[in-house]
């Protein structure tokens, strides 16, 4: 019986002493992780983050854009966050997003890395590489692209094929090795064909990052970003055009006025179509396809509307606050083609016109979904009506993923 009480006293005492010791050893791990993350003087204000996990219980993760510009209006057009480890500076406002993304647009060119973006992307190709290597892969991508005809009015015939053969695959599994089999360096076809010459031109520069994993990770970049938020404003595009059918009359009257109905549209007729010029321009303005833009990371400590930005800091510029900016258009919150045209009826874009980023980390094909967008948007109303299935009506409800995109739906081509 002693022994038996001496055996759950040495217990007791043990089990007191572990509990110490883990106790410990949470304030240690609470106060690491406050030193570790310990603002500097003049940062700018935010929401307390908690311990380990940051502002994430700040966040709607099904509507981020529009939480973080609900918080703008408590913390300001610069407010700090803490994503996890990561600290964040949320800018909004034109103002603001233009000088992060042109007018200091070599302090604010950097993409922020973490574990899980370097397993998944491996920070290759264009979008989320950094320093030399993405200098010299986006030099390489924006001077093939002009090669291959991107901002050239030769190009419409390709982008009118595409557009009558929609139904068939534009892509497969084996793209690379059919291109290896009859390769001819001296007649490059494609973006694919240059990309391989340059490997062979590169093997013994590294640093520059032209290899074949490369290659899938320049070909992923330019499929997201030239073919994913095209299709997306196109599904933006049949959405507002269901819900505001006096606005698809009106585009249809000005197409049958321009074009006609023998021919295809052609890049030509955009000067003369205003109207359906300010529609798809507002069709990109109210999707907000990419509401956030692309995370920038400072290269060097900062100085931001008064605001000290450390190096390595993590900026994301809300694109939303832009595009819905009180101060830049006629009716920010309303699907409205008068915010393109001016009071003669002439096509007009606003400096807060920025869906596709800008500064040296824009859109390098920009001027493609701009043709893609003005040819498929015009033959698609040339040719059909456009109308929700009888006794149902169009939502704006959008899903957050790659890009803001509309929820699932089914629309009606009734051929004209």
């Amino acid at each position: 019986m002693v022994l038996e009480n001496m055996f759950l006293s040495l217990l007791s005492v043990l089990w007191t002493d572990a509990r110490i010791v883990f106790l410990l050893f949470v304030i240690f791990l609470l106060i690491s992780e406050q030193l570790r993350n310990r603002k500097p003087r003049n940062y700018p204000p935010g929401p307390t983050p908690l311990p380990f996990i940051g502002n994430i219980y700040n966040l709607d993760t099904t509507q981020p854009h529009i939480q973080l510009t609900k918080l703008s209006d408590q913390y300001g057009n610069i407010f700090s966050l803490r994503l996890g480890s990561l600290n964040t500076v949320v800018v909004n406002t034109y103002g603001i997003v233009k000088k992060v993304l042109a007018d200091q647009a070599d302090i604010f060119t950097g993409r922020p890395t973490n574990d899980v973006l370097k397993r998944i992307i491996k920070c290759q190709g264009v979008t989320f590489n950094n320093g030399y290597s993405w200098k010299q892969q986006r030099r390489f991508t924006v001077n093939t692209l002009k090669y291959f005809g991107v901002g050239k009015r030769s190009l419409e015939v390709i982008i009118m094929e595409e557009y009558n053969f929609l139904h068939q695959s534009i892509m497969d599994t084996n793209e690379v090795d059919k291109h290896y089999a009859d390769w001819t360096p001296s007649s490059p076809r494609d973006f694919i064909d240059c990309y391989l010459t340059e490997i062979q031109k590169r093997k013994d520069h590294l640093e520059a990052g032209f290899h074949e994993e490369g290659l899938q990770y320049a070909v992923l970049d330019l499929f997201v970003a030239g073919t994913e938020t095209t299709s997306t404003t196109l599904l933006w595009a049949f959405v507002y055009m269901m819900k505001y059918p006096e606005i698809q009359e009106k585009v249809q009257e000005e197409i049958d006025k321009v074009v006609g109905r023998s021919r295809q549209p052609i890049m030509n007729d955009r000067s003369s179509m205003p109207y359906t010029d300010a529609v798809i321009h507002e069709v990109q303005r109210m999707g907000n396809v990419v509401p956030l833009s692309v995370p920038r990371m400072t290269n060097e400590d900062t100085i931001l509307e008064g605001y000290f930005i450390p190096k390595g800091t993590q900026i994301i510029p809300n694109l939303t606050s832009v595009l819905f900016d009180q101060t830049k258009w006629k009716t920010p919150h309303s699907f409205d083609p008068q915010n393109f045209l001016n009071t003669q009826g002439e096509f007009e874009k606003p400096e807060a016109f920025i869906p596709f980023s800008a500064g040296k980390r824009s859109c390098p094909g920009e001027t493609l979904a701009r043709m893609e967008l003005f040819l498929f948007f015009t033959s698609f109303l040339q040719s059909y009506t456009l109308s929700p299935p009888e006794g149902t009506q169009t939502s704006l409800e959008f899903k957050f993923g790659i890009t803001l995109s509309p929820k699932t739906f089914t629309t009606c081509f009734t051929p004209r």
